[in-house]
């Protein structure tokens, strides 16, 4: 097995022990949040030419395909959405740094980690994935 996200860990090229970051797994929604550590986590090597995920999307979006089923598209971060990181994104994120009270029509899309305010932790996913793209 490899480039898998495995709990407990297991050895193998690529492989990850960390929490995959699904959607809603009480509810089986095994899609990836933006900010999962399995976003550009699978082998770069594969030749993914026409291939697509569960959902009929293109299989690998920022340049390497993700672990999982499913690809996520936007990646934290991504905030115009245009399959890259980049300044334009670094400016749109640095309007709503240090607000709080994020809700419908505020500051929502800059929290990254959804606990209602744009802050550290939002920034550190935000540099996760810098230059992560075209």
């Amino acid at each position: 097995m490899s480039y898998s996200c495995l709990e407990g860990g297991h050895l193998g090229i690529g492989n990850i022990d960390a929490d995959p970051c699904f959607l809603d797994i009480d509810s089986n929604d095994l899609h990836l949040k933006s900010y999962s550590p399995c976003i550009n986590g699978g082998n770069s090597s594969g030749d993914y030419t026409g291939q697509t995920d569960l959902d009929s999307q293109q299989r690998v979006r920022y340049g390497i395909v993700d672990m999982g089923a499913y690809e996520v598209y936007p990646i934290a971060g991504d905030f115009e959405p245009d399959e890259d990181v980049d300044f334009v994104d670094f400016a749109l994120f640095a309007q709503f740094f240090h607000d709080e009270g994020c809700s419908v029509g505020g500051c929502e899309l800059y929290d990254i980690n959804e606990d209602l305010s744009v802050d550290l932790e939002d920034l550190a996913y935000f540099c996760e994935h810098w230059l992560y793209g075209k």
